[in-house]
């Protein structure tokens, strides 16, 4: 009869296999973390770079149309450039009348529907804002386009259910606003401006006045990292602009680039 157990032969022959199956299971795994742990991080780079991305896509289809400028972070308008600056919009309403007195350097704009609107001395308001520098808060066809809120307190609505403001531009003028076939008025009190810069895309808000945003600088906030590199341009064409910008994440070897058109509407 044939004596139980094995022989050094068969566990010798026995150790070799569970070695090898042992190799290829150890190489195995390793090869199924490394995947796991580089789509979790193309995800998290995905994720950073798209939340950052998003918020700029809805601040800018909420801006006064017209107001898109690239520009290089000192404030140059330029084609393609690491900045985009906007106004976004604070109301929007429909005026009844525009009365220019050019005697008096004061323009009176007629709103309706005042009860939802919150305005202040100040405030910028803008009818028909189809070629806009809204950096100098001017409109670049001659149209002036932009006026301030002289008034101090606001006035108190009318028998009709109306508010009368008086409005000047930066220079002390009153004025001629080009008339907007549906009567809108936008009203703006801050921009903002996005800017690519190492290798983060950075948010500034500041008041209108501040044109070179130099009191927002210390104040940006981070939007998203890992930006190897990136750029913003705006084209124009009849009644919409068109803000383009591509931009390349980068991180462990992993990159991902993004590409995107946002179309602001002007609805003079």
């Amino acid at each position: 009869m044939k004596p139980h157990g094995f022989t050094l032969f068969e566990l010798v022959i026995a150790m070799v296999i569970l070695a090898i199956l042992a190799v290829f299971s150890v190489r195995f795994i390793q090869d199924a973390v490394a995947i796991y742990q580089q789509g979790s991080q193309r995800e998290r780079l995905m994720s950073d770079v798209r939340f950052g991305l998003e918020r700029l896509n809805r601040e800018v289809r909420d801006a006064v149309p017209g107001s898109l400028r690239v520009e290089q972070p000192d404030g140059t308008e330029s084609g393609s450039g690491p900045c985009v600056r906007f106004w976004p919009i604070a109301m929007v309403s429909r005026y009844e009348s525009l009365n220019v007195n050019s005697e008096t350097g004061i323009t009176d704009i007629t709103l309706t529907a005042p009860d939802t609107l919150t305005l202040a001395q100040g405030n910028r308001v803008v009818v028909f804002p189809l070629d806009f520098d809204s950096r100098a808060g001017q409109c670049t066809g001659g149209n002036a386009c932009v006026a301030i809120i002289q008034d101090d307190p606001i006035p108190a609505v009318d028998a009709d259910g109306n508010i009368t403001l008086k409005l000047q531009t930066a220079e002390g003028g009153a004025p001629y606003f080009m008339t907007s076939e549906t009567q809108r008025v936008y009203i703006a009190r801050q921009q903002v401006r996005y800017c690519l810069n190492s290798e983060q895309l950075n948010r500034e808000m500041v008041a209108l006045d501040d044109a070179d945003f130099s009191s927002g600088m210390a104040e940006a906030v981070l939007m998203a990292e890992h930006i190897s590199q990136g750029s913003f341009a705006v084209d124009k064409s009849g009644l919409y602009q068109q803000l383009r910008f591509n931009v390349t994440a980068s991180q462990n070897n992993e990159n991902l680039e993004f590409s995107h058109v946002i179309r602001l509407y002007n609805a003079p």
